[in-house]
């Protein structure tokens, strides 16, 4: 019965190790999800703008009703939000859990959006696109080097932690 015992908790020990690391390199994965729709919303934005040059929070409810924007948190906000469409942007940069890099490099559409000439707002976007495009590179990069580490150590703190316990 002994035997049975510790062998089970040496598997739980050794699996919340695992767990944690998958747990760790998944947060680093989301948010390189987060940054690829972020770029891809605001590109759609800009295209969405150029075309019908309707006004901004018309254009985002347009954009969350389509399929690759109905799962991003931040475009069913920014949708659902009402009344001015500086507030709207800042209240769903705050509820839709974005990284605080990512808030920043919205954040100089929050007062050029819907009250400035087309081509500023362009211009503002075009300048956000390159922030975000910098965010999404950087978070790829953390995967693929952080995301195989956190994996790897969990399963080998899991391990030594199975020999010490033994």
């Amino acid at each position: 019965m002994s035997l049975i015992v510790k062998i089970t908790g040496l598997i739980i020990v050794f699996g919340a190790c695992a767990v944690t690391g998958t747990d760790f390199s998944g947060r680093l994965r989301r948010n390189r999800r987060q940054a690829a729709l972020m770029g891809q919303y605001w590109r759609d934005f800009l295209r969405q703008m150029e075309l019908t040059a309707a006004p901004p929070g018309s254009i985002a409810r347009t954009l969350a009703e389509r399929s690759g924007f109905r799962e991003f948190p931040f475009a069913r906000c920014l949708a659902g939000c009402r009344g001015d469409f500086e507030s709207a942007l800042k209240a769903a940069a705050q509820e839709s859990d974005l990284t605080p890099a990512m808030q920043k490099a919205i954040q100089p559409l929050t007062g050029i959006l819907g009250s400035t000439p087309m081509e500023t707002e362009r211009q503002a976007l075009l300048g956000v696109l390159a922030a975000v495009r910098q965010e999404e590179k950087y978070w790829a990069e953390q995967e693929s080097r952080q995301g195989t580490l956190y994996r790897r150590l969990g399963v080998l703190g899991g391990l030594a932690l199975v020999v010490l316990l033994m």
